[in-house]
């Protein structure tokens, strides 16, 4: 999906200023990432001094290329986990968010913009619901800072999404259910 700049971008920033502010912040990037002026992800939250890592199993762009379908070991927790459209694409779903998991420190933020059931057609293989992000929040003892569709432009009609940013507010293991209550086809 990428990220555009004048809404997701946006509504980022003002979570970063407000919950983890930006003197030494590290990230995890889920893909990696094109901003709509064709920047990387990488480029864009390195210039900001951001301690940036992106994962995509293309290797392009400086991105680790690591399978979020396996757990993933080694890398450090982070601040905050950014997945701007790439979790629907990753076949194993349990691994995919216990990476996640794994992967934000504790009370680090985990920023998620993907595709709600019924929209995106034929984009991915998984597609969510409000009530997955509030299921998973629940059993993993998050904190739900936002969980909405999102139908501001350019996302209307059918390329609506949905905004949900968790914190993370403890350092227990991850608890997920099975893979096809995760997510909504």
């Amino acid at each position: 999906m990428g990220i555009d700049r004048d809404t997701c971008l946006g509504e980022l920033n003002g979570f970063i200023g407000s919950y983890l502010g930006w003197k030494n912040i590290s990230m995890i990037e889920l893909g990696n990432q094109i901003l709509d002026n064709n920047e990387t992800g990488k480029k864009y939250f390195s210039d900001l001094g951001v301690n940036h890592i992106s994962i995509d199993l293309n290797g392009e762009d400086g991105a680790l290329p690591l399978d979020l379908c396996s757990e993933i070991k080694g890398i450090p927790p982070v601040d905050i986990v950014t997945n701007f459209g790439t979790s629907e694409h990753v076949n194993n779903q349990f691994h995919c968010w216990k990476n996640i998991h794994n992967f934000t420190l504790r009370g680090g933020l985990i920023f998620n913009v993907v595709p709600p059931s019924g929209h995106w057609p034929n984009h991915c293989d998984h597609w969510y619901t409000l009530d997955f992000f509030n299921r998973l929040s629940e059993l993993n003892k998050y904190e739900i800072l936002k969980n909405e569709i999102y139908k501001n432009p350019p996302y209307v009609g059918d390329k609506a999404l949905i905004m949900c940013v968790l914190r993370k507010i403890h350092n227990n293991d991850f608890n997920g259910i099975d893979q096809s209550t995760l997510a909504s086809r």
